[in-house]
């Protein structure tokens, strides 16, 4: 119990001088019109320590040489931009390229149109929409190319080519 009342002995004493300083910095101006600020509650004098200069940057009072314990000890970190769509998709690259076909014509019969398509090795093939060549997809046959599909790739065969 008595190392309590001890303890309530300084925190009184301490808070004493600290309200002592404050009201001592208050009214140590001594009349110097300089730091007196009339207002309508009468005249308040300010002490060196409690005028600020409002120069380039925000007012402060703190001038001592320790770390600012209100500083962040976080860093900022600029976001990235985002990246576009036309960024984001990448172009399909087969694994791949596509077996190399020549389109050289195109046949009427009764069931509608028949591509003439020359593969690999000089072999020709007579071929009608969704039919493969190759592990090549027909997908369309038109009256001047033929419009094909190899691994998730459309692509487009001209006549002659």
């Amino acid at each position: 119990m008595k190392n309590k009342k001890v303890l309530i002995l300084l925190l009184v004493i301490l808070s004493l001088f600290v309200w002592g300083r404050n009201v001592y910095l208050i009214f140590s101006s001594g009349g110097d019109p300089e730091k007196t600020v009339s207002g309508d509650a009468g005249d308040i004098a300010l002490s060196d320590s409690m005028i600020v200069s409002t120069g380039d940057k925000a007012a402060s009072p703190y001038q001592g040489r320790n770390r600012d314990p209100f500083q962040s000890w976080l860093v900022a970190v600029a976001p990235k931009p985002k990246a576009t769509r036309a960024q984001t998709i990448k172009r399909f690259e087969p694994a791949v390229p596509p077996p190399v076909l020549r389109f050289s014509g195109i046949l009427q019969d009764g069931e509608g149109s028949m591509a003439v398509v020359e593969g690999q090795g000089g072999s020709t093939y007579f071929v009608h929409e969704k039919d493969t060549v190759e592990g090549v997809l027909i997908m369309a046959i038109e009256k001047d190319s033929l419009v094909c599909r190899f691994q998730k790739r459309t692509y487009r065969i001209g006549l002659g080519r």
